[in-house]
Order: C-alpha cells, then structure tokens, then sequence
C-alpha cells in the first residue's frame, strides 16, 4: 500500500512519523512522509521517501511576528495579534496545502499529524482512508476521522500497543 504521512512542525513532531513510517516500511508498505524542506535530511537519512513541504510556517513562527503573538497571551493579546496572524499566514497556508495536495497524489491513505491542516481534506478529494496516530480507546477513531473505510493496521483498529 502507497501511505502518505504528513507532518508539520519541529524535529519533535516529525521523528513519530518516522519511525511509524520505518514500521510500516518494514510490513512491506511504500511509504513517503511529507514535512518541512529543513527535514528532508532527517527523513531521507531513515530511508524513508520525502516529499517538499516548504519551511514558511516555522519561519514565521520563529521570527519576530512570530515569537510575538506566542508570547502575547489572554484574550486581550490574542485579539491584538488575530489581524497581524491572518494577514501573516493566509499566503502560507495556500501554499503550504497546495503542496500538500501536490505531494499526496498518488497515495492509497493518509496519516497526518493533526497541525498539517490538509491532511483529513485530502484524503476527503482523494477518496482514501485517513487517520492520525493517536492512542485510541478500544473501538475508538480519531476525533477527526469519518472515511467510510478506515485504515486496518493495530492502532488504527483500536489496539493500543
């Protein structure tokens, strides 16, 4: 099976995906894992097949703007901030699905951590299963979930090894 995992954010939040994708690799799955540009090399070096997502929601997260609207908190600071973020990143993030989309072409099913925002939608157009990897309750689905015929691997089905 072609499984596509999409992931966005820090070394952090990319390396899980690795080493599920290593795991999937392992039980004979063609897996390709989509993250930030500045994690190519971590993904490649694992073996795993990476595909292009650029690096502009980190950059912006970690500029000024950025360090700014996370260290300005409570209501009053987030309404301050609101305006400045969606004029920020309403560009990044049409660029940003548009490569997700691109690169998800092709897949069988869709993992995503839940900060990629397009993956749920993607695999919505494509008609694919798609899940998160969370630890489930027995018989549970990721909150986000609704395709109609879901992944059968053990986490998926409701397992929590």
């Amino acid at each position: 099976m072609r499984l596509f995992l999409l992931t966005l954010g820090t070394r952090g939040d990319v390396q899980p995906f690795v080493a599920l994708g290593r795991a999937l690799q392992r039980r004979g799955h063609e897996v390709t894992v989509c993250t930030s540009s500045g994690l190519a090399p971590f993904v490649e070096g694992h073996g795993l097949r990476y595909a292009y997502l650029n690096n502009d929601i980190l950059d912006l997260v970690n500029s000024e703007a950025g360090r700014k609207a996370v260290s300005e908190t409570g209501v009053l600071g987030s309404l301050h901030w609101m305006p400045e973020a969606a004029r920020l990143f309403k560009p990044i993030f049409r660029r940003t699905l548009a490569e997700e989309w691109e690169a998800a072409r092709g897949a069988e099913a869709i993992i995503y951590h839940p900060q990629a925002v397009g993956g749920y939608h993607i695999a919505q157009a494509l008609g694919i299963p798609e899940s998160w990897p969370t630890r489930c309750r027995r018989g549970s689905r990721p909150p986000a979930s609704r395709t109609s015929s879901p992944p059968t691997w053990g986490w998926a089905a409701g397992t929590t090894a």
